[in-house]
């Protein structure tokens, strides 16, 4: 029997909530999102560096991407554990092979075309309101300059077909590569890591002594994003079979202290520097996957957690968020910077700010809802249908005028 995981759809749903949110700061009031040492002052309110962590963590989470990865080798491995079929287990990793680029590139691609149709016809203005919150602000934030090139119709295609899936953006940082659309950087890694989770049920998953094999490739690993992937992948293997642990993990106290270093790293990561270990190795973003590999050995182990995130309303985030993480950044820099430039000169910073989140979330779960109906669902009923297209084809057996057909199953 599968189980239902509805309440991972909440996870993913909290975290691409708050990667917009994020990014709404880092683009409308960069002061905070980049917690400058100096005060930062909001109408005579004065935040100080008191509660910077706290203020991190609310608005500048770094977990948030690596939780996407670490859902996505969960999500993407968990029935291989729960079936001892083989042909099921085949499906699960050939047949999520095949699926994976369409599932990706249909709704990441649209995205694109959106972006390039807003800025032909000349509808980006985040460059406009950036330049109100003065040079400083505009250097902190970055977010001004994006989208601020020529729109070319075939380089468009071309990193929506291509380059955003198998061309290494190094984490972002390499923008020419999803220029039209800056979150598509995490494509790369989702499409490489799904691979990698496949490649390694295909060979390993029915090793008996599997779970040793884990270490070397997270050491393999080690320092990088598909950290995650390892990390999803080791946790579906723990709580989806015969031997799971699920109901062995009961204990709230363990529960308790587990998710209390989760908040910790959160809390305080930000005052790791990015110094390398050994040489090789970053310790901050080995921290955060530590942190969202044990909050996901929470939720997995909590039946409180997991109740929870199954509410309507996480569910609802859950089934926007792909759509809302490929949006939010194109409506801030469209239609939130046009109602930021129309507030900003007849009325105050904060409201102006406040005002225009407002209305952009409103937009944003709007428009999320009918990218998820028209867009997303779809990817995934095309994706499906590929590959059952391609399972059908390779299974049937060519009719030759020496082939015997049983009775009354032949063709009319």
């Amino acid at each position: 029997m599968v189980e239902k995981i509805g309440y991972l759809d909440g996870v993913r749903g909290v975290a691409a909530l708050m990667v917009a949110i994020s990014h709404f700061f880092y683009g409308f009031y960069p002061s905070i999102s980049s917690l400058s040492p100096l005060l930062i002052n909001i109408n005579s309110i004065n935040i100080t560096l008191n509660f910077k962590p706290l203020i991190y963590m609310i608005i500048h989470n770094p977990a948030c991407v690596p939780i996407f990865f670490v859902l996505s080798g969960y999500v993407l491995t968990y029935k291989f554990f729960q079936t001892n079929n083989p042909e099921k287990k085949q499906d699960i990793y050939l047949g999520g092979a095949i699926k994976r680029y369409p599932r990706l590139m249909i709704p990441a691609c649209v995205s694109i075309i959106i972006a390039f149709i807003l800025l032909s016809l000349g509808l980006f203005y985040n460059d406009t309101a950036s330049s109100l919150l003065g040079p400083k602000n505009i250097f902190e934030s970055g977010f001004a300059e994006n989208w601020q090139f020529t729109p070319n119709l075939f380089d468009a295609l071309r990193q929506g077909l291509f380059s955003a899936y198998f061309s290494d953006n190094k984490n972002g940082t390499d923008h020419s590569l999803v220029s039209y659309n800056g979150v598509l950087w995490t494509m790369y890694c989702e499409f490489t890591g799904s691979l990698i989770l496949f490649a390694i049920l295909a060979i390993f998953g029915e090793f008996k002594y599997r779970r040793i094999l884990y270490i070397p490739v997270i050491l393999i690993f080690i320092g990088t994003h598909y950290m995650g992937f390892i990390f999803g992948l080791l946790l579906a293997d723990l709580f989806n079979n015969q031997e799971g642990i699920r109901h062995k993990v009961n204990n709230l106290y363990i529960l308790i202290a587990v998710l209390a270093i989760c908040i910790i790293y959160w809390l305080f990561i930000n005052r790791l520097t990015n110094f390398p270990l050994l040489g090789l190795y970053k310790l901050d973003l080995i921290y955060i996957y530590i942190s969202v590999g044990l909050l996901m050995f929470v939720i997995l182990s909590s039946n409180f957690m997991q109740w929870l995130l199954s509410r309507s309303l996480f569910l609802f985030l859950g089934k926007i968020s792909f759509s809302m993480y490929l949006l939010h950044g194109i409506i801030f820099a469209s239609f939130s910077s046009l109602v930021f430039i129309y507030l900003f000169p007849k009325t105050s910073y904060l409201i102006s700010f406040c005002v225009t989140f407002l209305l952009s979330m409103i937009v944003v779960f709007g428009a999320s809802y009918l990218y998820y109906h028209c867009v997303d669902s779809q990817s995934m009923r095309i994706s499906k249908e590929i590959y059952n297209r391609l399972k059908n084809s390779s299974c049937r057996v060519p009719i030759t005028k020496d082939t015997k057909i049983p009775d009354n199953q032949g063709y009319p």
